[in-house]
């Protein structure tokens, strides 16, 4: 299942994290489109993340809304299609 969306959903990931790797797969399990920026490899991309006030990944951004860790109850309520943002 493929969902395109209108929101922009941009994850923050570090190499060879758990959680990381956890939210991306639990997000492909909704069809949820999303840009992945590695912020070891971009360091405007670590920048956004300090902005934010956070220091641990992976950092998931939706519109307004941004959380840290796997959160697969985020995930769920504010980006699976038909909930949250994407209303």
């Amino acid at each position: 299942m493929d969902v395109t969306t209108e929101k922009t959903v941009t994850v923050y990931v570090t190499p060879s994290n758990i959680a990381c790797t956890a939210t991306l797969r639990h997000m492909n399990s909704f069809g949820i489109q999303y840009a992945t920026e590695d912020i070891t490899r971009n360091a405007s991309a670590q920048q956004e993340v300090e902005k934010l006030g956070y220091k641990e990944y992976p950092v998931t951004v939706a519109g307004d809304e941004h959380w840290a860790g796997f959160r697969p109850d985020l995930i769920r309520e504010h980006l699976r299609p038909g909930a949250g943002i994407f209303k």
